[in-house]
């Protein structure tokens, strides 16, 4: 299906009201350009029905958007080690609280979904999209039995407040910063062509970093991903790799560990509902340009059309045609390019720190005038503000748009299930950002570039630096994708 999503007229307009008017495909997002960006759709073949760029930039920007993805049969979660032999603690510590010898059942799927939205507007989308893609995947475990964990450090115990389930496990610190738990995996499981994804719910401080590290087998051979999270009720992150220590072999996963630190005071949370998806068969880079700053026309947009390359602008609808913003005219060139104007309703506050009433209008209006200057494939996705969100504005935005993305810090699997919390990493750090572009390419993980200017002379990347980072790209075996690209190669829920 094509990543156009359809809104319909209204309805039952929902509270508030919403501006009624006419829906179309722009002839910008009919370009041959844009054609070209969706992927796996059979398009290919019009590469020579259309002018406008010659058969080698032609032929580029088509082999980087050919996407499959894997079919392969999800991991059975295996009985928890009782014992700490066999693996080795990097830290020379001993867990606090040890598994039992109890044989844990295998996990039982227990999460379900409602993604309904009984409401029909122009401004909404078909189906609440943190619900359609909440239960995604395969459990890997649901935290209904807590023996198969141990605590390594703070404090471990069930709760009945679970994101899925009858129970979740909530973690507080208890004097040490530090917070972590593991369980153990006997005899391994094959996490090979799979990606991880956690439910957590961060009560204190109001935002921290979370490690998932998977010994595969052991220490010296892990995996971690080194995730970003907030204070923002339940929801869903996705997990890709951002450090590698040795040769880690996922065919053979023997410990799964959990693990946060405080610098700031205590730290409680709650995390339910591990899961597991199929792993793309390709990696995949995304490039995202915050505030719609004139650089990214003028100096970013040539260096990408070199490599045929699209990218994403979070475009602040009121500050078009300032002096430091791109204009109508350059936006829609880009989008003809195959690049997409998606929301980024930024004011002087964040959308959290907004009236709940002032924070769904903010949503709203910066859609609406997306879908009324012939951005709507764009305007079905949003970048946060500030990268911040809360709990109220997740649930708002669920209802008026099918992706997400703030700063995460690492790459995340490509079937996401946290699809209004897709994590990005800066692009102004030019050798991490081109590790995680390495890491994407080599465990089939997407990586959200994040970018403001492009070579103005302050404290950002240079042109010469983003080109370097481009050609690295182009350098890579992986895709470059948009937005709608990536809504459209997900699985139906």
């Amino acid at each position: 299906m094509l990543a156009l999503a359809a809104v319909g007229a209204g309805v039952n307009e929902d509270l508030y009201g919403a501006v009624n008017h006419p829906l179309y495909v722009s002839k910008e997002s009919l370009s041959r350009r844009a054609l070209l960006r969706v992927g796996g759709l059979g398009l290919v073949g019009l590469a020579g029905c259309m002018s406008g760029e010659d058969d080698e930039q032609a032929d580029r920007r088509t082999a980087r958007t050919t996407r499959t993805t894997t079919r392969s049969p999800s991991p059975t979660a295996t009985t928890a080690e009782p014992t700490t032999e066999g693996t080795v603690e990097p830290t020379g510590t001993e867990p606090t609280e040890e598994a039992t010898d109890e044989e844990p059942s295998p996990s039982t799927d227990l999460c379900s979904a409602d993604p309904r939205i009984r409401e029909r507007g122009p401004l909404l989308v078909a189906r609440n999209s943190r619900e359609l893609r909440k239960c995604a995947g395969r459990p890997l475990d649901s935290f209904e039995d807590l023996p198969p964990w141990a605590s390594i450090s703070g404090a471990m115990e069930a709760t009945a407040e679970s994101y899925a389930g009858t129970q979740a496990v909530a973690l507080k610190t208890t004097g040490d910063p530090y917070l972590s738990v593991r369980r153990r995996f006997s005899d391994g499981i094959d996490l090979s062509d799979r990606d991880l994804s956690l439910a957590v719910a961060l009560e204190t401080p109001d935002a921290e970093q979370l490690e998932v590290r998977l010994f595969a087998p052991d220490v010296e051979n892990s995996i971690t991903c080194e995730r970003d999270f907030k204070a923002a009720g339940w929801y869903r992150l996705d997990l890709g790799a951002s450090t590698v220590q040795g040769s880690p072999d996922l065919s053979e996963v023997r410990e799964l560990r959990i693990r946060t630190y405080s610098g700031s005071g205590p730290l409680r949370m709650t995390v339910d509902s591990l899961r597991t998806t199929e792993r793309a068969e390709r990696g995949a880079v995304m490039l995202t340009f915050d505030d719609n700053h004139y650089t990214q026309y003028e100096t970013a947009f040539p260096i990408t059309e070199a490599f045929g390359f699209p990218g994403v602008v979070g475009v602040i609808p009121h500050s078009v045609g300032n002096s430091s913003k791109n204009s109508l005219g350059a936006m829609r060139e880009m989008q003809a390019a195959g690049w997409e104007m998606v929301s980024h309703p930024q004011y002087d506050r964040s959308i959290p720190e907004m009236h709940p009433r002032r924070a769904r209008e903010a949503i709203r209006e910066s859609k609406r005038w997306l879908i009324e200057n012939g951005f709507e494939r764009g305007a079905q996705h949003l970048v946060w503000p500030y990268n911040d969100y809360d709990a109220g504005s997740l649930e708002i935005a669920s209802r008026h748009h099918h992706l997400g993305f703030a700063f995460g810090g690492c790459p995340v699997g490509r079937q996401v299930t946290g699809s209004l919390s897709v994590g990005r990493v800066h692009g102004d750090e030019i050798e991490r950002s081109k590790r995680m572009i390495d890491l994407a390419a080599e465990y089939n993980n997407l990586a959200v570039l994040m970018y403001h200017t492009i070579g103005a002379d302050d404290d950002r990347i240079g042109k010469q630096e983003f080109e370097s980072v481009m050609a690295h790209i182009d350098r890579a075996d992986i895709d470059i994708i948009t937005p709608s690209d990536l809504r459209a190669s997900l699985p139906t829920a």
